[in-house]
């Protein structure tokens, strides 16, 4: 993957791990986040649980 710079607006989610919409948007808000994501041999998103925790 070749790094790249995106508008938060922009991101392009549907070029990324399926997961990465549910925590990311997270992260850049600012929001403390821990997570577990499983998926199949085809890369789709089987399961997933995440936490939030209060910032300090």
């Amino acid at each position: 993957m070749r790094p790249e710079w995106f508008e938060i607006h922009n991101i392009p989610y549907n070029q990324m791990w399926s997961g990465d919409i549910y925590w990311l948007p997270r992260v850049l808000i600012g929001e403390k986040i821990s997570g577990e994501f499983s998926f199949n041999v085809k890369d789709e998103l089987i399961d997933s649980n995440l936490t939030t925790f209060p910032l300090s």
